[in-house]
């Protein structure tokens, strides 16, 4: 008969030779396998672009708004999607603000930046178009002068003693 016996010697034997094969840890929890550590959140998306934001008619504007944190890329827009300013656009992908301005004035607009994850924040910015040098409003204004200077009489100049 070929029956197989183990006996506790046998089995020390095994363990041992396991052990020395393969590390005393290798049935426990702390073995060399390890669970990576789940990438942290990225910090929250915030628009940094800051205010005045200024321009002149008829002069080429440009400006790029800027965000950080978030996951990129970001996806910008006007709350209620109005032009920033008479002559300017706003590039959805860039940021970008750019053109001729058309008339002065001022523009308060809620801009908001989306980023992949859908996560956005939104800032409230102005836009001031100042008029151009020489426009029509200057002109006016030197025509007023120039009429007024007629009516105007010479200055007198009084002596000045010590």
């Amino acid at each position: 008969m070929n029956d197989l016996t183990v006996t506790r010697n046998m089995l020390w034997g095994i363990l041992l030779f396991l052990a020395a094969t393969f590390g005393f840890n290798a049935c426990s929890d702390s073995n060399n396998v390890s669970t990576p550590e789940p990438p942290a959140p990225p910090p929250p998306l915030v628009i940094t672009t800051g205010t005045p934001i200024t321009g002149t008619v008829n002069k080429a504007f440009s400006i790029t708004l800027t965000a950080t944190g978030g996951t990129p890329p970001y996806t910008w827009s006007i709350d209620g999607n109005p032009a920033p300013a008479p002559g300017l656009t706003l590039d959805s992908k860039t940021g970008k603000i750019s053109g001729t301005p058309t008339a002065p004035g001022s523009t308060k607009f809620t801009y908001r930046v989306t980023d992949a994850m859908n996560k956005s924040d939104s800032k409230l910015l102005e836009i001031t178009i100042g008029a151009a040098s020489g426009s029509a409003s200057s002109a006016s204004a030197a025509g007023v002068a120039s009429i007024t200077a007629g009516i105007q009489t010479s200055p007198t100049i009084t002596p000045f003693t010590l």
